[in-house]
């Protein structure tokens, strides 16, 4: 630990916003509860997070630590060197940094730090986003301190042993911001007085929601479609929005503008 950094606490995750976000609002609530917190943030070179912590301006790792591929079969051999490599530079910041608490949220990105702290006998905690625990979650469960979830069914699908430390806890979010609606259709170049339809999803079931979109179009007065990758958009979305006469704004590379565009809308309805 550096002299004056307080209490180190680790926080990894990533691969996709999915895993990062969640990250990023837990260390912010400790800090607000623990003046004396440091965060420090461990991720993959891939991810999201490879442009999102250096905006933010946090300490952080990234590491060469990379994904299976299912489909890619032997191709999946680096896998291993990147996964080596990786738990030997999150030993390095475990050494120099002296953490006391590990937070894995989940993904790929998550994997080599559980594992550090399981080897160093640092407290080890999870956060599972999914109704579905993904293969670190259930990987490392094992061995955590604590399981906090959002779905209480997500017990049903750890190990047996891992089960009495789950904590149905929620996802964690950052707190809302005020955002003037006039300001936030600016920003988007939208109608100030139009109907604005806000559509938010991601991850697996963001084609699902493209595929809605376009069956449902022809009754959207103004779309912020924000489902995904904007490579995932398909462009026959775009071709009927112009026949129709409707206005397409297309999707912002991060998640962090979402509030925003929360706040053009004049009412919100969500249903998970």
């Amino acid at each position: 630990m550096h002299e004056g950094d307080g209490v180190v606490a680790v926080f990894a995750g990533g691969g996709t916003g999915g895993h990062l976000y969640p990250a990023l609002a837990l260390a912010n609530a400790l800090v607000e509860l623990r003046p004396d917190v440091h965060p420090v943030f461990v991720g993959a070179r891939r991810g999201v997070e490879a442009r999102v912590l250096p905006e933010r301006g946090v300490e952080h790792l990234l590491l060469p630590v990379r994904g299976v591929d299912r489909g890619a079969g032997f191709s999946n051999w680096r896998v291993v060197p990147a996964l080596l490599h990786s738990l030997q530079q999150v030993g390095d910041l475990f050494r120099r940094r002296r953490p006391e608490v590990v937070v894995v949220t989940g993904g790929y990105a998550g994997g080599p730090a559980g594992l550090a702290a399981i080897l160093a006998g640092v407290p080890l905690v999870l956060q599972e986003q999914n109704s579905v625990p993904g293969v670190v979650t259930r990987a490392l469960s094992r061995f955590a301190r604590e399981i906090h979830v959002a779905f209480p069914e997500v017990a049903e699908r750890l190990p047996t042993r891992a089960r009495g430390r789950v904590r149905v806890s929620g996802n964690p979010i950052e707190p809302p911001r005020s955002i003037d609606r006039a300001d936030a259709r600016a920003a988007f170049g939208l109608d100030p007085e139009g109907t604005v339809a806000l559509i938010v999803g991601g991850s697996q079931g963001s084609r699902a929601l493209n595929e809605a979109v376009l069956d449902a179009v022809s009754g959207v007065a103004a779309g912020r479609h924000r489902a995904g990758r904007a490579a995932d958009l398909p462009s026959a979305l775009q071709r009927q929005l112009d026949q129709a006469r409707r206005q397409l704004v297309p999707p912002a590379p991060s998640s962090s503008r979402i509030p925003s565009a929360a706040s053009s809308v004049r009412m919100r309805s969500a249903s998970a």
